[in-house]
């Protein structure tokens, strides 16, 4: 039995890893607060290596307990740990953890309880560097140093993503336009990815 449990947590890791392309794009959104760009998440993907944790986890526990491997407050501390990790899962997925939201003002980076709003001018000019590959996580320096902030979608290319923060980086008046469908043409024209 643990070697299934074990089996499937394997899998979902696995089955963690990005789609064979990355989107060259972002989604077009308006909320409460305005107009917006999204980098998107995938939620079975985003979700997968903490769900494969959290079933390791409680599968251990279940059979240690129930084997009589397990006692007492050994039970009790993998069976905290076990809660916890699920509660971290379902927030983070819920949050959107690897969600990168792009408005007029500020960048928004989101954590799992909490998110990191990054006002444009405390960004680093000429950056973030370009990561070498599509799904590695983009570095983004503030003026402030030592502020490293690393991030990236699960869906968007990362280097697709640099490009755009450097757009608004150095040209801060096309700022104002994020959010809407002719600026999103108009960043999609000016980033051209090499393959």
């Amino acid at each position: 039995m643990s070697i299934a449990v074990l089996a499937m947590a394997v899998v979902l890791a696995v089955r963690s890893r990005g789609p064979a392309e990355y989107a060259a794009e972002l989604l077009v959104e308006i909320d409460r607060r305005g107009s917006k760009f999204v980098a998107p998440q995938c939620l079975a993907r985003s979700s997968n290596i903490p769900m494969a944790i959290t079933i390791y986890l409680v599968g251990t526990t279940t059979l240690g307990v129930t084997g009589g491997y397990v006692r007492g407050w050994q039970a009790i501390v993998y069976a905290v740990i076990a809660v916890i990790a699920g509660a971290t899962t379902a927030v983070g997925v819920y949050r959107g953890a690897h969600r990168v939201t792009f408005r007029p003002e500020v960048i928004e980076l989101p954590y799992v309880l909490g998110c990191r709003r990054i006002p444009w001018d405390q960004l680093a000019p000429n950056g973030p560097l370009q990561p070498h590959k599509a799904k590695h996580p983009i570095t983004i320096i503030t003026v402030r140093a030592p502020h490293f902030y690393r991030t990236f979608s699960s869906l968007v290319d990362n280097r697709f993503l640099a490009e755009t923060i450097r757009q608004y980086v150095d040209n801060p008046h096309h700022r104002p336009q994020i959010g809407t469908a002719a600026e999103h043409d108009r960043l999609r024209q000016a980033i051209q990815l090499r393959p």
